[in-house]
């Protein structure tokens, strides 16, 4: 009756118990042999919402959708018109160039992210495979990656900043070389940034950024410092991890501010591809380890 996808237990007694109970069945037996009785994991929650009336079976139509039973799902004609009639808009030079404030930048109607470098591998993937076969169909699985299609403007999700801490360098002439490189002030002019060292720990600002934020102002010169001078850098999840490590011998922890969703497809249209480690979905304590696997013939 129903597929095994995404299922929420609350951390009360009758979650618990529940969890507890499906956790137990299928240790028994979790077999797919066709006797009528069992499938997997699955046809234990089939009197769920009988048995318990702390069960709730979700109304939304979406939920559960997947390339096996997408063809049970059709959009109605006239929703699939109003689709692509806001997506004509959005695509529209005026409307476009009014909305970002530009002028002459290209309509940017579809933005794709690699965060995990998912693309990325499955492209290197394919074109290992073209190496040995010219003739590699384009339909071949290969070419293509899981993506995940999300409202960024939900509330669901959270932008937040990913930090730097440089180690084993001078600070002193880190520092300098900022300055340097950029206007620095500290009279709140321009993009701001903060610096923590075992001496520092303050707000300072660039004046003549090289990039639409902050984080990309800041990475161009890291790069080019790291480039000329010993030293490495890391990318770090949390204020306070990256306060703790700045204040550190030889080390410097620059704090960056969140970046603003509005700012996204703005930035990309301005600068091209977001500098690495731009943001991060959500704060670190909320980060869950995962391992993605498959095999690809």
């Amino acid at each position: 009756k129903y597929c095994v996808e995404f299922n929420t237990f609350k951390n009360d007694e009758n979650g618990r118990s529940l969890l507890t109970t499906w956790k137990n069945q299928c240790l028994e037996y979790c077999k797919c042999d066709g006797d009528g009785v069992h499938w997997g994991d699955q046809k234990y929650m089939d009197d769920w919402c009988d048995k318990y009336e702390f069960c709730v079976e979700t109304e939304n139509l979406g939920a559960g959708v997947a390339h096996w039973n997408i063809s049970q799902y059709k959009l109605k004609d006239e929703d699939v018109n109003d689709i692509l009639s806001k997506l004509d808009a959005l695509a529209d030079k005026n409307v476009f160039e009014d909305k970002y404030g530009v002028s002459d930048k290209g309509v940017l109607l579809f933005a794709v992210g690699d965060g995990n470098h998912s693309l990325a591998t499955a492209k290197a993937t394919y074109n290992k495979l073209k190496e040995s076969n010219a003739s590699l169909d384009v339909l071949n699985k290969a070419r293509y990656a899981l993506v995940e299609v999300v409202n960024l403007h939900s509330d669901a999700l959270e932008f937040e900043p990913i930090h730097r801490v440089l180690f084993d360098i001078d600070t002193d002439d880190f520092m300098r070389e900022l300055n340097k490189y950029y206007d620095i002030n500290k009279t709140k002019m321009g993009q701001k940034i903060h610096i923590i060292t075992k001496d520092i720990d303050d707000d300072f600002y660039i004046d003549n950024p090289k990039s639409n934020l902050a984080v990309g102002s800041i990475q161009l010169f890291i790069d080019e410092y790291l480039g000329n001078h010993k030293g490495r850098v890391d990318y770090i999840h949390g204020d306070d991890v990256t306060r703790s490590l700045g204040k550190k011998e030889n080390n410097i922890g620059i704090l960056l501010p969140k970046m603003e969703k509005n700012d996204l497809f703005k930035t990309v249209i301005l600068d091209g591809a977001l500098p690495r480690k731009t943001f991060s979905m959500g704060h670190s304590y909320d980060k869950r380890y995962y391992l993605e696997a498959r095999k690809i013939r």
